[in-house]
């Protein structure tokens, strides 16, 4: 392994860690009612989350090549989707700040703009392709059991909570915790190079 490789795999293993815990941070303000601060945590958190689930992905293409490219390539749509959705949310706090507009306002105006629908739907998809990195960790054994049932249950809570709007305000941080607690360990296996059981070496850009 040269450097660079090296040097990715800790970088890779900092985004396992990071990534959740910046987002749950950022999580944090909505429910204190503060979603501008939270507003410019939470997206570059998710941002670091876009290398993480595809190199679940590639671990799952190790057994299961045709499954885990589309785990790879749903997990960068969704991601990079979700990363966008969490600016605009935050764009859209400033708007209803700065110019007194309510949020009912925002959305009617964001719900019938062409352009944000695509984009939308593919971050709307973000938890379902959890659920499918899940599946393919549960089927290949790479992790503990415990791992996927926890990514399954938190991604069923973002549905309900975050897409679905049922209680959002307060309960938005409750899944992606969840995700914190199942990734945080795997990021820390990758840092000290205890990586037993995971598929092969680490990724390269």
């Amino acid at each position: 392994m040269n450097e660079y490789q090296t040097l990715y795999r800790k970088f890779l293993g900092f985004a396992f860690i990071a990534g959740p815990l910046l987002w749950f941070t950022g999580s944090l303000f909505m429910p204190l009612g503060n979603l501008g601060i939270g507003g410019m945590i939470a997206p570059f958190g998710v941002a670091l989350l876009i290398p993480v689930f595809m190199e679940m992905g590639r671990w799952i293409g190790q057994t299961q090549p045709r499954y885990g490219l589309i785990c790879t390539v749903l997990a960068l749509l969704t991601t990079a989707a979700n990363t966008a959705a969490m600016f605009a949310w935050a764009t859209g706090e400033a708007l209803t700040n700065d110019l007194g507009l309510t949020s009912d306002q925002t959305w009617v105006y964001s719900s019938n703009d062409p352009y944000i629908f695509p984009f939308g739907l593919m971050a709307t998809l973000f938890p379902i392709m959890v659920i499918f990195i899940a599946v393919g960790l549960w089927r290949n054994r790479l992790v503990s059991r415990w791992i996927p049932t926890l990514f399954a249950i938190a991604s069923i809570g973002f549905l309900v909570f975050v897409v679905g709007g049922y209680m959002e305000e307060t309960m938005f941080p409750v899944p992606v915790f969840i995700w914190l607690v199942t990734l945080a360990p795997l990021g820390w296996r990758i840092l000290t190079g205890d990586e037993g059981t995971l598929a092969g070496e680490t990724a390269v850009a």
